[in-house]
């Protein structure tokens, strides 16, 4: 999971699926990225470790640097 702990709201939600995700038999990475030079070195380690799915946090950070389609 992409997040920025700068973003409160990022915050809340991560606890809220830390908790949740045990119930459902999947497991969270919190992956914080602070900045846009840390993208890539978050899905690095994603690729990394194998992980199989993203969830990314909306947030200023992450709206302010995604690309539009």
């Amino acid at each position: 999971m992409l997040y920025d702990p700068s973003d409160r709201s990022n915050v809340l939600v991560l606890k809220e699926l830390q908790e949740s995700a045990p119930a459902l038999g999947l497991a969270v990475r919190p992956l914080d990225v602070q900045g846009p030079g840390e993208f890539e070195s978050a899905f690095a380690t994603m690729t990394r470790e194998r992980d199989h799915a993203l969830f990314g946090m909306s947030g200023v950070l992450t709206l302010e640097y995604r690309k539009p389609s």
